[in-house]
This record gives C-alpha cells, structure tokens and sequence, in this order.
C-alpha cells in the first residue's frame, strides 16, 4: 500500500530531523518555499574544514574544503532520498526547460564551510 504525499511542511520537517541526527541542530537548516514556490524544499547544511584545510583569508575554499564540501553534497542527498523512500512519498517536481521536458525535483541543497568566529 502507497502512502498518500506527505505535505511539503511534513517533509521539510522530516529532512530537518535526519539531518539534525547526523550533522547537527545547528547546522542544518530546512526551509519550505512561499508563494508561487511553496512546493520547493532548501536545506543547508554546515559542515567544519576539511582536516588538511589551507586555504588563505580571500580564498574561498581550497581543494581538500572542495572535496569535503562535494563528498557532504552526496552524503546529504543518500541520507534525503533514503528517508524519501523510507516514508513512501516524493517531492513535488517541474519541467525543466531542457528540450527534454525533464521531470525535477523541487528541492535545493546547499552545504557551506562553518564560519569559524573571530
């Protein structure tokens, strides 16, 4: 038996509380869209310098903050569509001007160096 969708406040919340479990509270941020985009999800997620770090003050990130920062991008996006499928539901999704009508998911991720303070 298929779950009827859950609404886009329930599966902004459940993405919240996975990645909550696995990077956080407070760095993990899960917003739903408004408006004419209250069907689209954004998470953010901060993740620390990579151990062997060097980059300089006006640099945005060197290589190995590069590779931490892609490798988290994946890592997040297994966790997201595992518990998507986990509860049976999807997100909303639109076609892409691609020439291909290409079906896409309505869900925008973003995973950024935590700001060290000074």
């Amino acid at each position: 038996m298929v779950k009827e969708n859950l609404s886009t406040k329930e599966i902004s919340s459940l993405i919240r509380k996975v990645l909550a479990k696995r990077y956080g509270n407070k760095n993990v941020s899960v917003t739903k869209g408004k408006g004419t985009a209250s069907g689209w999800i954004n998470a953010i997620v901060e993740v620390p310098k990579a151990k062997d770090c060097f980059c300089k003050e006006r640099q945005p990130h060197c290589s190995s903050c590069c590779i931490q920062l892609k490798e988290t991008s994946e890592e997040v996006r297994k966790i997201v569509y595992a518990e998507m499928e986990k509860n049976e539901t999807s997100f909303m999704t639109y076609c892409a001007d691609d020439g291909f009508n290409t079906d896409r998911d309505c869900f925008l991720l973003q995973t950024r160096i935590i700001k060290e303070n000074v």
